[in-house]
Parts: C-alpha cells; structure tokens; sequence
C-alpha cells in the first residue's frame, strides 16, 4: 500500500497517476501477447517445414505452450476489440498447426 509519505511531496498520487500506470500495463500485455503470438507463427511455420516428425512435435508443443499463456493472460485485456483480434490470431495458429499433427 502507497502512504503519503512514501510519495516525495507527501501526497498519495491522483487518479490521473493511476489511469496512466494502468495504461501503459495494457499496452505492454498487448505488446507482449502479440509477441507472443508472433514467436507461435514461427513455430508454427518450422513444423510445417521440418522432415522430422520428432521436431515437428516438438515445435508444435512450443505453439500450444505459446497459445496457453496468451488464453490464460488474454483475460487481463480490457479492451474487447483489441481481445478478440488476439484470440481470433490464437485460434488461426492452432487450426493451422495442430491440426498437422
């Protein structure tokens, strides 16, 4: 918990303060699961191209750990629109690897 005193001119920060560390939280789990997403899509497109059926499976697991973390974090995105487009990528990846299997 901040205290007043803990703050350097002895006031608790404004709701302002708040709004702004709140946002730049959202941008960076955006920011991170698009990442995320993105080293999934690699992964993704070495299965496909690999001869070895012992890698493709192991560069699938990769995507389905990748695609779980996105699911379990994807519910701290606020904002409804930019959810959907994440789940709806996450949802292209598995149709298009795991299916290869």
């Amino acid at each position: 918990m901040i205290a007043a005193s803990d703050e350097p001119n002895g006031r608790l920060p404004d709701s302002r303060d708040f709004r702004e560390i709140k946002n730049k939280g959202q941008t960076l789990l955006v920011q991170f699961l698009q990442a995320d997403l993105a080293l999934a899509g690699t992964f993704c497109d070495l299965a496909e191209t690999t001869s070895s059926s012992e890698r493709r499976d192991y560069l699938i697991g990769n995507v389905l750990k990748a695609l779980d973390t996105v699911r379990q974090l994807g519910c701290r995105v606020e904002d409804s629109s930019v959810l959907s487009g994440v789940m709806k990528r996450a949802d292209e990846l598995e149709q298009r690897c795991v299916f290869r299997r």
